[in-house]
C-alpha cells in the first residue's frame, strides 16, 4: 500500500497539527513534517523518504502533537495498492 495524499480537516478555530507513523517494528514518521490544519483544511503529498509504503503487518499510528481547541478531526488517506 503506497500513500498518495493525506487530507486533514478540523472544527478548531486554532491550527491543530497531525503526524502519521508507520510501525514495522520501529515507528517512523510518514509525513515529511507535521500537517497543520488551517481554515478549510490541509492536504499534503509530501512524505518522509522511504516511509510512504506500508507492507503486510505494518501498523499506522495517528498522532495529534498540537490539538489546539479541536473537538473533531477528520483524516482521509488516498493510497494505491501495490
Amino acid at each position: 500500500l503506497e500513500f498518495r495524499r493525506v487530507l486533514f480537516r478540523s472544527d478548531a478555530v486554532s491550527t491543530p497539527e497531525i503526524q502519521l507513523y508507520r510501525d514495522d517494528g520501529s515507528a517512523a514518521t510518514v509525513l515529511a513534517s507535521n500537517l497543520v490544519c488551517a481554515a478549510g483544511g490541509a492536504t499534503t503529498n509530501v512524505f518522509a523518504p522511504g516511509e510512504s509504503v506500508m507492507s503486510l503487518g505494518d501498523k499506522l499510528h495517528f498522532v495529534v502533537p498540537v490539538a489546539g481547541n479541536a473537538r473533531r478531526i477528520t483524516l482521509a488517506i488516498k493510497a494505491q495498492v501495490n
